[in-house]
């Protein structure tokens, strides 16, 4: 007789104990080992439980440039998905080959390829600066005893590692729109070529990066599979995460204790920014540059644009 609060129908009414035809059913589509030979293998477990595996690595989007922009005031410019558009920097030539000059620490190839940009040098710069940031660099590290080794380890212990771009938009200060409305027009082309560096730059910090990291080798060790590392190779490769990150600083006063962010800014950051900004250029550059140029000979000849705001500047 089945005990009380449970089913009979895994007994066989005629009391012997077998299952009926129904329930021998279910046995026969449970999975293999469900009921006998099941094993679970713990250590896995807690180790996806505790996040070891997954990827820690999220994208942030800094804009250097503090003054959101107002495009009604301004013709057309058509604004990729996904950016703030900003007012940018007005410089002049010489702040503009300064800035083309200073970046994050260098990088391993020792060329400036992450600074990338600009509608030809003399109208307009993005500068796209990379960098990874702990959020508690404290708290996500801890020192660990090894039996057997004398050199003191640390291991990662989750949270979230940043995945940063840092832009920032520098127009020629001859470009300024409020001149006239020829100058206008050409801020408006100088400034939409620039976004699509922008954009170009996003995207690698939301979808390239976080997916490239994740099959590098120092990052599958440390920081996601969480194998211990020397406290001096901490020192050297990640020790310099531990003091909030100020990129306008460190431009001018690179900090130590980056290898392993100066490493894939040059093996993995580095090249795909050039790719980008090259083929973008390959793509666009000359039919904006001669559209500026048709601009600047019809005002020399004392013809203005004719647009205003919302105009359309490849229009006359």
């Amino acid at each position: 007789m089945p005990r009380p609060g449970r089913s009979s129908r895994a007994t066989s009414a005629r009391g012997g104990g077998a299952p009926e035809e129904g329930t021998w059913r279910e046995l026969q589509m449970s999975p293999p080992g469900f009921f006998r030979g099941m094993t679970l293998d713990l250590g896995s477990a807690l180790r996806a439980a505790a996040g070891v595996g997954a990827s820690p690595f999220t994208p942030r989007i800094e804009y250097l440039n503090p003054s959101p922009l107002q495009p009604e005031r301004l013709p057309r410019i058509q604004i990729p998905s996904g950016v703030s558009p900003r007012m940018p920097h007005f410089v002049d030539t010489d702040r503009l080959i300064r800035e083309k000059s200073r970046q994050l620490p260098p990088l391993a190839s020792g060329s400036s390829v992450q600074v990338r940009g600009g509608l030809a040098i003399t109208r307009g710069l993005t500068m796209a600066h990379f960098y990874l940031d702990f959020p508690d660099f404290g708290a996500q590290w801890r020192e660990v005893n090894l039996r057997g080794l004398t050199e003191p380890h640390c291991q990662f212990l989750g949270g979230n590692i940043q995945v940063v771009v840092a832009i920032e938009v520098f127009v020629l200060e001859s470009y300024r729109p409020e001149v006239d409305s020829t100058n206008s027009a050409i801020f408006a082309l100088v400034l939409e070529h620039e976004l699509h560096h922008v954009r170009d730059s996003i995207d690698l910090a939301v979808s390239f990066m976080p997916a490239r990291l994740l099959g590098d080798e120092l990052s599958r060790r440390y920081l996601i599979d969480r194998q211990s590392i020397e406290r001096r190779s901490l020192s050297y490769y990640f020790e310099g995460h531990r003091l909030p990150r100020n990129v306008e600083t460190e431009l001018d006063q690179p900090r130590s204790g980056l290898g392993f962010e100066t490493l894939v800014r040059g093996s993995i950051w580095g090249p795909e920014a050039s790719r980008r900004a090259d083929a973008l250029h390959a793509l666009e550059l000359q039919r904006y540059a001669d559209r500026i140029q048709d601009l600047e000979r019809a005002r020399v000849n004392g013809r203005l644009w004719r647009g205003g705001p919302g105009g359309d500047p490849w229009r006359d």
